[in-house]
């Protein structure tokens, strides 16, 4: 009876240590964005508003990963105008360390006050898979930044009342480097072998 107790001990230990150490993944993720039109190197387009304008207000979070997150606004004003430019999209994160990087657009379409092929492509493997940055942190943790590529919202009229705001769609993930990630798998290790070296012994000593 007691060697079935001890079978059965070992693996259910080893469950118990690795849905511990699945649950310490779960960490708190703090960051703020913003963002820089490659024509203007500042956050607003540079075409007047007199025909159209593109602004982008940065975002903030404080999420518990892996979770959809918002990235910014992009804010339309504008009659017929087209608009070809490229984006910088800057993430700056103080949890789960200190870090931060950027994921390079292109913008590109057509904006009206009733219509918009504006289309933001955030570098992804093909159009509408998003592109991602990691940042590295001295926690421990490798951190990756998604951003979806979508459509930019038109504008309805030349004033701020009839803005089109477009809010940018992401997705955080955390991932334990090697050296942290490896603590609970050799707990579990432990635990496992010292179960065994047990049980040896014991059976050393009946033979003895």
């Amino acid at each position: 009876m007691l060697r079935w107790i001890r079978r059965l001990a070992i693996p259910t230990v080893a469950v118990a240590l690795l849905g511990m150490a699945s649950a310490a993944h779960a960490v708190t993720v703090t960051y703020t964005t913003s963002g820089v039109f490659g024509s203007t190197g500042t956050a607003d387009s540079g075409l007047t508003l007199a025909t159209s304008a593109f602004h982008f207000d940065g975002g903030s979070g404080n999420v518990n990963e892996p979770t959809a997150i918002t990235l910014g606004d992009f804010h339309a004003t504008g009659v017929n105008q087209t608009i070809n430019d490229t984006f910088t999209l800057t993430i700056s994160q103080t949890l789960p360390g200190v870090g931060s990087n950027s994921i390079l657009a292109t913008i590109a379409g057509t904006v009206t006050t009733n219509s918009s092929g504006v289309f933001i492509d955030f570098g992804g493997p093909s159009p509408f898979l998003p592109g991602s940055t990691t940042i590295i942190a001295p926690a421990g943790v490798a951190t990756t930044y998604q951003a979806f590529d979508t459509f930019l919202a038109p504008s309805t009229t030349l004033t701020t009342s009839g803005l089109g705001v477009t809010t940018v769609q992401g997705f955080v993930s955390t991932v334990p480097l090697p050296a942290t990630a490896n603590m609970g798998f050799g707990l579990i290790v432990c635990v496992a072998g010292a179960g065994i070296w047990r049980k040896r012994k014991s059976g050393q000593a009946a033979l003895d």
